[in-house]
Order: C-alpha cells, then sequence, then structure tokens
C-alpha cells in the first residue's frame, strides 16, 4: 500500500512536470514565429527620373521607391515635404523591402552626397 502511494505520487509529480513543460512549449500569439530582424536599410542614390505625387513614389535608377508618412526627407540637414523633390534632383538615402516586395523609403537626402572626410581626390 505505501508502495503504491509512493508510486501514484511520484507519476503526479512527473505528469505535472510533463504538462508544465508543454504549456511552456506553446507558440507564442505571433504564429509561432521568431520575431523578424530589423533590417538596417539597403543604400541608394541617383537622380530622380520621374515622381507620381498622387502615389507618393520617386524612381531612381530605374528602382520605384514609395514613400511614407515615416520616410524622413531633407535637404541641407533641413526636413523637407516630398512636393519639394523635383524631377533631376540627386538623390541618396536608404530602403527597405515591405512585406509585400515594394521599395520603401527610410530616408531621402536631396542633394549630392558629401564625401568621406579621409577620402583622398582622385586622379
Amino acid at each position: 500500500m505505501k508502495r503504491t502511494k509512493i508510486g501514484l505520487v511520484i507519476a503526479s509529480a512527473l505528469a505535472a512536470v510533463g504538462l508544465a513543460t508543454a504549456a511552456l512549449a506553446v507558440p507564442n500569439q505571433q504564429g509561432g514565429q521568431p520575431p523578424e530582424k530589423v533590417e538596417k536599410g539597403k543604400p541608394f542614390k541617383g537622380k530622380v527620373e520621374a515622381m507620381d505625387t498622387t502615389a507618393k513614389t520617386l524612381t531612381v535608377g530605374g528602382t520605384l521607391i514609395y514613400v511614407t508618412d515615416t520616410t524622413k526627407l531633407t535637404k541641407n540637414d533641413k526636413t523637407i515635404k516630398f512636393t519639394e523633390i523635383k524631377v533631376g534632383d540627386e538623390v541618396h538615402g536608404t530602403t527597405r523591402l515591405t512585406f509585400d516586395g515594394k521599395t520603401e523609403a527610410i530616408r531621402v537626402k536631396v542633394g549630392p552626397k558629401e564625401k568621406e572626410k579621409d577620402q583622398e581626390p582622385k586622379y
């Protein structure tokens, strides 16, 4: 009788540990996928070939770039509006690929890219 009780206690303890482990192994609420890494962004530079103010897009180097409300737009280190960018302007910045395959601007700077301070001129 005493052995049966000890056996039941041990079996119950093992079952409780097994259930607790199974509960911890349940996938998270986001579909069980690990959080995605944040991209640093892909650099771009070139002249604005085309603009669509309605769709808020720029074409630079043959790439259609979407500008959002969170895109940081600057010229001479001052914030500007999307409508201040013109076809033919030299621009550079960073983009990222959205979940639906669109190229979205993170940052767009109007004007030539500044040369590195340590960079020597090429002859």
